[in-house]
């Protein structure tokens, strides 16, 4: 049912800054943008689509008042966000390309380099669903959070996973695993969401979306998720989400980054479990779960 595959991680997966100039711009246009956004090279267009790319090296040396075209690279090879990171990695060595523009339907990405690549075949993935860790949520998270952006965090718990294992295996785990994780992804967007499987039977959403968004996304989880059949004899897969954040004005001075992140994913935790213990879920016993109904959106964390 679920043809979603999430066994190859994506360039579309990939936090690239989208970011680019036109070749008429001047080339002072060009380095300011880069140094502005700490980036070596940005792609350059004409009539929206991608001829070059200009390096911030290239940007430094030619003439402030020249135009972009007379100072860029013609682009040789433009990636597709819908390409695998290790085919993108392979033709990185077979043509050793330094940075290459990447575009999904028509719009820019970003571009990437070997040092983007290689930092992100280092992450820990998993291999049951493809999804990253929680090493990724907290990476993400730092640095949206020490940006001074606001997140919400929504914490999602297979209810009574440890049935699944105990009365029918762990391939039927593993089913209820991938099922739950495919329909997380088909959720989540990733230029404003980072979705991870964080342990066990739990996956953690890191979102820039508003408060009513967050929301709105909680009650499609539950939607789209809870209820799902695995079979005849064997109970549908019911879900409690947690939330925290969203109400963050701004960051104080005295705030410690790493500690309001993890407060954050804590509090979303808890009130996943909070939920667990609402009266709608009292006296049911497994494999009889009955769909869970709908609670108010409930934010836990308020930092400012």
């Amino acid at each position: 049912m679920w043809a979603n595959s999430l066994t190859m991680q994506l360039l579309s997966d990939l936090a690239l800054i989208p970011v680019w100039v036109n070749s008429t711009h001047l080339v002072l246009s060009a380095r300011l943008l880069m140094q502005g956004h700490n980036l070596k090279a940005i792609p350059v267009l004409e009539e929206g689509k991608v001829v070059g790319v200009i390096t911030l090296a290239a940007a430094t040396k030619a003439p402030e008042k020249d135009t972009v075209a007379s100072a860029m690279i013609p682009s040789t090879h433009v990636f597709e966000g819908d390409t695998p990171l290790a085919q993108a990695a392979q033709e990185f060595v077979d043509h050793q390309l330094e940075f290459v523009p990447v575009v999904h339907n028509s719009a820019i990405l970003g571009i990437l380099t070997p040092h983007i690549l290689i930092g992100e075949l280092r992450r820990t993935w998993d291999p049951l669903t493809g999804l990253g860790w929680s090493d990724r949520l907290r990476e993400w998270g730092t640095e949206i959070l020490g940006s001074g952006q606001e997140i919400s965090i929504l914490f999602v718990d297979i209810d009574q996973f440890g049935a699944y294992n105990k009365l029918h295996g762990h391939v039927v785990g593993d089913r209820v695993l991938k099922i739950v994780a495919d329909m997380l992804a088909e959720a989540t967007e990733s230029n404003r969401d980072v979705l991870v499987r964080y342990g066990g039977d739990e996956f953690a959403i890191g979102t820039l979306r508003s408060q009513s968004e967050v929301g709105y996304l909680r009650e499609r989880l539950h939607n789209s998720i809870v209820g799902q059949s695995l079979g005849e004899g064997i109970a549908p897969v019911t879900i409690s989400v947690g939330i925290s954040g969203g109400r963050r004005a701004k960051i104080r001075e005295d705030a410690h980054i790493a500690s309001m992140l993890d407060e954050l994913i804590t509090n979303a935790s808890q009130d996943a479990i909070a939920r667990k213990k609402t009266p709608r879920d009292r006296g049911q016993e497994f494999p009889h779960s009955n769909t869970p109904e709908e609670t108010a959106f409930r934010p836990r964390f308020d930092p400012s």
